[in-house]
């Protein structure tokens, strides 16, 4: 099973995904500063938005296929994806500066989607 939690910021999707991944014993992922080691990385980049809002998405496009590997051994539930990213980083105020590189990225992101799974459930907050 496959479920996402998509809304504004502040909206508790985060506290209730978590609790949902832990009813369902399901492995839990955090999108948009992912809960990996490149997600930590991308922590030290913040307050540079000018290189950080690519590193964002390129960090979105990574857990499009986290998904995919994740699912082969155990159920998922997702904190976030590409529409409550773009709400995410609007309220922070975070631009993206190159308009064609921004472009690019999101053409990228509409190739890859149409790869990936669907989820079961989609859940906005």
């Amino acid at each position: 099973m496959y479920i996402i939690f998509e809304g504004m910021p502040v909206t508790g999707k985060t506290t209730t995904a978590k609790m949902i991944a832990e009813k369902l014993n399901a492995q839990y992922l955090k999108s948009v500063v992912s809960n990996t080691a490149y997600g930590d990385l991308l922590q030290i980049i913040r307050g540079r938005e000018e290189i950080a809002d690519l590193f964002y998405q390129s960090d979105l496009l990574i857990d499009e296929l986290r998904v995919i590997s994740c699912l082969r051994s155990s159920d998922v539930v997702r904190d976030k994806t590409w529409v409550s990213t773009l709400a995410h980083l609007k309220t922070h105020d975070i631009k993206i500066k190159d308009v064609s590189i921004a472009k690019l990225l999101r053409e990228g992101y509409n190739q890859l989607k149409n790869f990936c799974i669907q989820p079961d459930l989609l859940v906005y907050l």
